[in-house]
């Protein structure tokens, strides 16, 4: 029974995955919970991926690129009532089209170096269908995540508040996880 012991110093047995942030400035501020467990499992995931890309195997048995973008849609609708879609868009770009749109730019001299380093003409690796995904295939999960969470913010509208929403949510986790 000693584990029930550490399991209560790591889970909040109160609210499972959620804690009151300090005193807030304003009401607004007051209603915003920080969701620990959410950042637990970003780490886990973080692990497995990072795992994949230094040695070549998933040290988590590849649960951590499925976890963060079921994280990353999820916790984008997260709110009981839908944000505007004009800021919800706004917002995602801000945080999610901006840095692949950086990395993008970042990694495009680079692989043209690359490419001449190896006696290629710089550019003539680039395709059409990497305006979906940048320049890098490793950037692909940015622009997914943008429209993975557009069509779940639209969902969400749609069904606001309604128990269809949370089985349309699972059936799209698990088509995710299928894909």
């Amino acid at each position: 029974m000693a584990w029930l012991g550490a399991m209560a110093t790591v889970l909040p047995s109160s609210r499972l995955f959620a804690r009151e942030r300090a005193p807030a400035a304003s009401v607004a501020d007051a209603r915003r919970v920080h969701l620990e467990g959410w950042d637990r499992l970003r780490v886990l995931a973080a692990i497995d991926t990072v795992g994949l890309h230094v040695n070549g195997s998933h040290p988590l048995f590849g649960f951590g690129l499925p976890l963060f973008l079921i994280l990353a849609v999820a916790l984008g609708v997260s709110k009981r009532a839908p944000r505007p879609t004009r800021r919800f868009l706004g917002r995602r770009v801000d945080r999610i089209l901006l840095p692949w749109f950086f990395w993008s730019l970042a990694l495009l001299p680079l692989c043209a170096l690359r490419e001449t380093i190896y006696g290629r003409p710089a550019f003539a690796w680039l395709e059409p269908e990497m305006l979906l995904y940048g320049p890098s295939i490793h950037l692909w999960f940015l622009p997914f995540i943008l429209v993975a969470g557009l069509a779940a913010h639209g969902l969400h509208r749609v069904f606001e508040r309604s128990i269809v929403a949370v089985g349309v949510a699972f059936v799209l986790g698990v088509a995710l996880l299928a894909v």
